[in-house]
């Protein structure tokens, strides 16, 4: 029997000038991680990079087998949600200080709904806050992402 997997892609392909935060989220395994880019490739080349074995930047590999001590192929319910920050070059410049603060407070906002949650999960991304978080359009956005998740 072949199974088929059914991916639901939208335009996460699509970086040109555009930033995101998504999260990785495996409730099998009940592992989530919180990430952003501003990727040309959107968030599809962003987990490409996170899944790849050669990559350097596959963070969420290696985090999801230091957490779990199992292997990322064995995560067959792995699935990605995408939230498009927008075009500003706010969040679009080379410059991470605006997406790595929204990211931050999904972080810490993903945190109290666990605790709150009747599905359990831990996060397993490592974010640092900037003073950005303090601001109160990062703050309703990452508020806006962590609820919608």
């Amino acid at each position: 029997m072949v199974l088929g997997i059914e991916s639901y892609i939208s335009n996460i392909y699509d970086g040109v000038d555009k930033a995101y935060i998504y999260i990785l989220w495996s409730q099998k395994y009940k592992v989530v991680y919180v990430g952003q880019t501003n990727s040309r490739g959107g968030t599809l080349a962003r987990l490409n990079q996170h899944c790849s074995v050669d990559s350097g930047n596959n963070q969420f590999r290696r985090l999801f087998q230091d957490k779990t001590g199992l292997s990322l192929t064995e995560a067959d319910d792995l699935r990605l949600f995408s939230f498009c920050l927008g075009t500003s070059k706010t969040f679009t410049s080379a410059e991470t200080t605006y997406r790595e603060g929204v990211e931050y407070l999904v972080q810490i906002f993903l945190y109290d709904i666990a605790c709150e949650s009747p599905v359990s999960f831990r996060i397993i991304s490592v974010v640092r806050t900037n003073d950005t978080t303090s601001l109160p359009f990062i703050r309703k956005m990452a508020t806006s992402i962590a609820h919608q998740f």
